[in-house]
């Protein structure tokens, strides 16, 4: 359920959506159904709920490309007018053909890995290219490749390649090591990476999106609530960068 965490805390916190536009809510309220569909899958095992988690991951994909390609839009403007439209067929498209092809592991995993190679590469043009790149932006964004590319996608691959493997392991450990295996395996730790990873990416257009519009703001950190989960606020003269 840690998707679902940080996609509720993404539409329901004040500060996640300060400039107020749909495309964020859209991208949280994805996260929020992906962690949703997991908790469905891995509870039921049912090739409905399959579908409920791995094509949300499709329609985040989404999300977040049409969120590049507007990121410098004027506010209640677009630069491609029509792109909202493309991306609307491009997921209705890609909905057939996943239902058609469900059984064909592959080509959701192609699809998957061909727009999320995209994304990484929209985020390059966008954080690296520029000749003014946004500092807090490519922090979040270093923070989104890290949890995801370089921490959850390697675990997950080690849990699809070796999975009957270390089943075997924890079922012969005892003791505290067995314990901690239990609760902290491979695929336990892609989700939460992967969750973690997706709210970083938002996080980071969300920044670049708040200086391309050249509203102020600042990174707070709000412990009280959850220690590693920034939230965006509006600056003040009392607050202090973190």
């Amino acid at each position: 359920m840690g998707l679902s965490l940080f996609g509720l805390i993404g539409l329901f916190h004040p500060y996640n959506n300060p400039t107020q536009e749909w495309r964020y809510t859209l991208a949280y309220a994805t996260l929020f159904i992906i962690g949703l569909g997991s908790a469905a899958l891995h509870g039921t095992l049912n090739w409905v709920y399959q579908s409920s988690d791995e094509l949300p991951m499709i329609y985040l994909t989404h999300c977040l490309l049409y969120m590049c390609l507007e990121i410098d839009a004027p506010r209640g403007q677009s630069n491609y007018p029509y792109l909202s439209h493309f991306f609307i067929i491009l997921t209705l498209v890609l909905t057939v053909l996943y239902y058609t092809y469900q059984q064909v592991y592959l080509v959701f995993i192609f699809v998957f890995t061909l727009e999320s190679i995209l994304i990484l590469y929209a985020f390059y043009r966008i954080l690296v290219l520029n000749s003014h790149p946004s500092v807090y932006g490519k922090q979040w964004a270093y923070r989104g490749v890290i949890s995801y590319v370089l921490v959850a996608f390697p675990l997950w691959l080690v849990d699809m390649l070796q999975c009957h493997h270390l089943l075997s392991i924890v079922n012969q450990s005892k003791g505290l090591f067995s314990t901690l295996l239990r609760g902290a395996t491979p695929h336990v730790i892609w989700h939460f990476g992967s969750g973690y990873g997706a709210y970083c990416f938002i996080l980071s257009l969300v920044c670049v999106r708040m200086e391309k519009l050249n509203i102020p703001y600042g990174i707070r950190f709000q412990p009280r609530i959850l220690p590693f989960v920034p939230a965006i606020v509006p600056k003040r003269n009392n607050d202090k960068e973190c």
